[in-house]
């Protein structure tokens, strides 16, 4: 179970047949035995763990700006990066593929091959029944996964009051190259399918990982913690964190500079899914007001982050000093992951204990405390001094989850929830050149257009409306 099975599932999405879910799987081994679809698991050479077109997170939500050194030729009309960054109606050129929406489909495709046929399979070698029970619950769990990134992208934010007319994306659940699917799931649809995989899928994953890339229990309850509080339903995202806390809660030392960031981060995750092949994001700069977040003296993660976005210089007489750059530097070294990690239930948990009613200050103080002790050198800790009310509280919960959740893509899906609460809403604004571009709060170019090769071979499709 630690050895990787080389199959590679070219999937030629949305291109070549009246079908956008044309996949047509073809490889070196085709699986037939349990061992086979538990190694398929793991991926491979194309890895099934990572999503690519981070750019759509990144450019355009607030962390960042950018500029025409980054950009690219802006008189180019087929410029992704810059339609990103600047909202275009007209968010992809024609017939552009779109990593992000086929890379999730792609490896939808192969977590549906092992639900389907795993039960079938041939048990050999050391396996059991309860072994192929496990792993068709990784692969529910990771399923889970990609449709919350897809219908969190591509359709509207969750709103309990029009969940089940918002339309959300094509829920595909079984294997089969033929099916023809033209229609998108309701967003209710497609939150109530991923809660269903993950509640039934948590019996059956195991209390450890077989790797950093497979999923376990406390997985399953971290991405519940993560759909809740998206769904705004903060009792049982609050359950959810503190089910996986209590499983796992190692926090990295960041203020150790001992240790590099891929110890840090592979202590603190529950399960890897990788932006990109890049490994990271390098088209912008951090914006001011995130910048402004940071203790630029003493809080150690925009250069564990970032990399040249600060420089770090020791002073035997003050410590380590920072001295900010503001630029992003490629990040190819660092693996940045944008799966549920303890330091996001932490927040996570914080956040809602500040929002509901039988959640205490000092719990939310704790929780911070606790997360930052690890983040700040010769930290302080908080106290109710600082923190006297729950509002004072929500705030900076929110502020240190932005701080911490950096680099990881959340950010653009933080802000479409925190847009239906007008003390929260905020209007983006990118500057370039002599002009700023504006998003405002709960603007239509929130939602992501679904591509024009997927509108193209299925006409019937519905696409999302953009200003």
């Amino acid at each position: 179970m630690k050895n990787t099975l080389y199959i590679i599932l070219f999937a030629f999405l949305l291109t070549g047949c009246d079908d956008f879910l044309d996949v047509t799987p073809k490889g070196k081994v085709i699986p037939s035995e349990v061992k086979d679809y538990d190694l398929l698991l793991n991926g491979g050479s194309s890895t099934i763990h990572t999503t690519s077109d981070e750019d759509l997170l990144f450019l355009s939500a607030d962390d960042f700006y950018s500029d025409e050194g980054e950009l690219g030729d802006l008189n180019d009309p087929n410029n992704q990066l810059l339609r990103i960054y600047r909202w275009e109606k007209e968010l992809f050129p024609d017939m552009v593929r779109v990593q992000m929406w086929e890379n999730s489909y792609n490896s939808i495709y192969t977590y549906n091959l092992i639900i389907e046929e795993i039960e079938n399979a041939s048990i050999t070698s050391t396996y059991t029944e309860e072994d192929v029970k496990q792993i068709k619950s990784e692969a529910r769990t990771v399923r889970a996964y990609e449709y919350w990134l897809l219908v969190n992208s591509f359709a509207k934010q969750y709103d309990a009051s029009t969940a089940s007319t918002d339309a959300g994306v094509p829920l595909v659940t079984v294997a089969d190259a033929s099916a023809k699917t033209n229609e998108r799931a309701s967003v209710k649809e497609v939150y109530d399918f991923l809660l269903t995989d993950l509640k039934e899928a948590l019996e059956f994953l195991p209390d450890v990982p077989e790797n950093k890339i497979r999923p376990t229990k406390a997985t399953g309850y971290a991405l519940l913690a993560r759909i809740y509080l998206q769904m705004g339903e903060y009792e049982l995202a609050r359950t959810n964190a503190t089910m996986a806390l209590n499983i796992k809660n190692t926090l990295g030392d960041y203020t150790n500079m001992d240790l590099d960031e891929s110890e840090l981060n592979a202590s603190e995750q529950f399960m890897y899914r990788f932006y990109g092949y890049t490994r990271g994001f390098t088209n912008g700069y951090f914006s001011d007001d995130l910048v402004a977040l940071y203790d630029l003296t003493n809080d150690m993660r925009v250069n564990r982050i970032a990399g040249e976005a600060v420089k770090w210089v020791y002073d035997p007489a003050t410590g380590w000093q920072q001295v900010p750059t503001g630029k992003v530097a490629n990040l190819m070294s660092m693996d940045i992951n944008h799966c549920v990690s303890v330091p996001e239930m932490y927040v996570i948990r914080a956040e809602c204990n500040a929002r509901l009613s039988d959640g205490s200050l000092q719990e939310v103080i704790d929780d911070l405390n606790t997360l930052r002790n690890t983040r700040i050198v010769a930290y302080t800790d908080l106290t109710n001094l600082d923190i006297t009310d729950k509002t004072e509280a929500l705030k900076l919960a929110l502020e240190e989850r932005r701080r911490e959740m950096v680099m990881t893509g959340m950010r653009w899906f933080d802000l479409k929830r925190l847009n239906k609460e007008s003390e929260h809403a905020i209007t983006i604004t990118h500057p370039l050149g002599d002009s700023n571009y504006t998003l405002l709060p709960n603007s239509s170019n929130y939602v992501f257009s679904i591509p024009i090769d997927v509108i193209s071979f299925n006409p019937d499709m519905e696409q999302n409306v953009r200003e």
